[in-house]
């Protein structure tokens, strides 16, 4: 067993996690979510209009197994800003780059050559 300390309290994570070591290597990691994250965003302002506004190259990735957001998504904003170039990557859900990170970094070497 081995004991971490993170410093102060939070309503994230607690001051002394254990970690059960022949367990995590057994069962993996798995993805920490804030629970409260949706009752503490306050959403402001005009989503459409500020993407329609962008003036510089704008690129949408996404992942085609994503839960997150889809091709639907993707056409919505496709609609509101038609100079968007839109990539699904293949194979991949939510976390683009650790689902397909060869693809991710082509994908991204690409976008980043037109800066």
């Amino acid at each position: 067993l081995i004991k971490l300390f993170l410093g102060k309290r939070s309503h994230i994570i607690n001051t002394d996690i254990s970690i059960n070591v022949n367990k995590l290597k057994k069962e993996g990691f798995v993805w920490k979510f804030d629970e409260e994250l949706n009752s503490r965003m306050k959403l402001s302002g005009d989503f459409v209009a500020d993407l329609a506004s962008i003036k510089n190259p704008l690129t949408l990735m996404y992942g085609e197994l994503s839960a997150s957001f889809s091709a639907k998504s993707a056409l919505h904003m496709k609609t509101i800003k038609d100079d968007l170039t839109v990539i699904e990557l293949k194979g991949a859900q939510h976390h683009l780059f650790l689902d397909q990170p060869v693809s991710f970094m082509e994908h991204l070497d690409e976008i980043l050559k037109g800066y």
